[in-house]
């Protein structure tokens, strides 16, 4: 309730959630993308991450939370009258694409291929992977800089994100 301010009343006459089924597409756009992919059931289909290309176009940003990333693209009044609506459904998906598109334009203004969905989701991909450790004693630290006997351990976790994994094999 102190996040989403969605009260008990609100979700009278609602169906569960477990009743909840993807429509057929082939991508599922998001900020942390993964959290919604996980709510949903884990289906089968390409996830773009526009937290990922945020983190990944703008590492020099102190923050990259979507609020924070329309502060980035917008004028501050603009982006502060969006993000008063942040966390309800509605605005959350309504800011995930004004942040998209904004990452998208961004893309194309470095000469990257995402003309197409293709391109885009290989983008996204690609920013999955991380070069930074974002967690624990070593946060802030180049992947290639942490020490072996951690990065051993690391990959003997069983929760660790499969990005990671795949990151710190190839260090």
């Amino acid at each position: 309730m102190a996040t989403h301010h969605i009260i008990p009343g609100d979700l009278v006459g609602c169906r569960p959630s477990a009743e909840f089924k993807l429509p057929d597409v082939e991508y599922l756009i998001g900020h942390n993308i993964d959290f919604d992919w996980k709510v949903a059931g884990e289906p089968d289909i390409k996830r773009i991450c526009t937290l990922a290309l945020s983190r990944w176009l703008f590492p020099e940003l102190d923050s990259h939370s979507q609020s924070a990333m329309l502060y980035h693209f917008l004028p501050p009044e603009d982006a502060r009258e969006l993000c008063r609506g942040a966390h309800s459904a509605l605005a959350d998906v309504r800011n995930c694409l004004i942040v998209f598109t904004s990452l998208v334009e961004e893309m194309r203004n470095r000469g990257m291929s995402v003309n197409s969905w293709g391109g885009v989701y290989a983008a996204s991909e690609i920013a999955r992977v991380p070069t930074i450790i974002s967690f624990g004693k070593h946060k802030g630290s180049s992947l290639k800089d942490l020490p072996r006997d951690y990065v051993v351990w690391l990959l003997k976790q069983s929760d660790l994100d499969p990005y990671l994994v795949q990151a710190l094999r190839a260090v």
